[in-house]
């Protein structure tokens, strides 16, 4: 989910995306480590593949233009 909100690329996305991740951060605390590191990691590996799909494209959109 949070993947999908920093592609907005706006304040709007950009907060909503912190304040996801002090939620997340929150929950950490809360319980226990073991119970949290593997949801963690998940989102983690899903955030970073949903995010590096439109990041690639815009650089080899980059490399291409001419300006």
């Amino acid at each position: 989910m949070c993947g999908l909100m920093l592609i907005g690329c706006d304040q709007i996305a950009l907060l909503c995306a912190l304040n996801l991740l002090v939620y997340a951060l929150w929950n950490m605390v809360q319980v226990p480590w073991r119970q949290t590191l593997a949801p963690l990691c998940v989102a983690l590996l899903t955030g970073l593949v949903t995010i590096a799909v439109p990041i690639s494209l815009t650089l080899v959109l980059a490399e291409q233009s001419t300006r």
